[in-house]
């Protein structure tokens, strides 16, 4: 989790998928909270990070690509029973899962 003067601004977890670590959620303010969270992440794990970054966030995939995480696919973010996601898309990275289909 990421704080400002007492408020939050970001937050991520990271869960265990076969030999890596999947980034996910991460949701922050802007795109220098969310590299933090994921430099936090990975000091935290020995297994590699495996992100599913929104491609509308061009910045932060350079970022990780500069930092040895290389783009494995891409994915479309959806939703049941609704047209859009709710909330600021800019403020969302990356998903709290992949669907298994």
């Amino acid at each position: 989790m990421a704080e400002e003067d007492g408020r939050i601004i970001g937050y991520a977890a990271a869960w265990p998928n076969m030999d890596t670590q999947v980034v996910g959620p991460l949701i922050a303010r802007d795109t220098s909270v969310a590299q933090a969270l994921i430099a936090s992440l990975a000091e935290h794990t020995d297994r590699p990070l495996r992100t599913d970054i929104d491609v509308r966030h061009t910045e932060l995939l350079t970022w990780v690509k500069e930092h040895g995480l290389a783009s494995v696919a891409f994915n479309s973010v959806m939703a049941y029973g609704i047209a859009e996601l709710p909330g600021d898309w800019s403020r969302r990275f990356a998903p709290v899962t992949v669907a298994a289909g």
